[in-house]
């Protein structure tokens, strides 16, 4: 019996030590990740991304035949283009920026206009091989019943 309240004693002073550590520990203190600070590009290398911005919509309009079939639009966003250099060798950053991105939004919309364009000319030229097909087969019928009545 007594070395059965030794053992007990033992325990418990154990089990408190223990509690003892951990109520002392300090408290976990969560780590934040790093913040990075956003670094701000250089204004040039803003404006390089405005006209880089500009040259894609420029070709996508070229490709897409804007000069010929949505010219002023085209005209618009080009003159937009042209002011934006010219503003850019002046040393107007800024206003380089802002007239490369109308410029880049000229460009995209006379694309869509061209765009438009060949869409309607297909439908008109569907619509033409359409009637002409339609008239051939009146042709032909009214060849077979020509035929038949002689």
């Amino acid at each position: 019996m007594k070395n059965r309240k030794v053992w007990l004693i033992i325990a418990a002073v154990t089990a408190a030590a223990f509690l003892a550590s951990c109520a002392s520990a300090p408290a976990e203190v969560p780590v934040e990740d790093p913040v990075e600070e956003p670094v701000e590009a250089p204004v040039s290398a803003s404006a390089d991304e405005a006209k880089a911005a500009a040259d894609a919509a420029k070709t996508k309009a070229e490709e897409a035949k804007a000069p010929k079939a949505a010219p002023a639009e085209y005209d618009a966003a080009e003159a937009l283009y042209n002011q934006a250099a010219a503003a850019e060798s002046a040393g107007d950053i800024e206003q380089a920026i802002e007239s490369y991105d109308r410029a880049a939004e000229g460009f995209n919309g006379a694309a869509k206009a061209a765009e438009a364009a060949r869409e309607a000319a297909l439908a008109a030229m569907a619509e033409a091989d359409k009637a002409i097909s339609e008239t051939e087969l009146k042709a032909d019928e009214a060849i077979q019943s020509a035929q038949e009545d002689q």
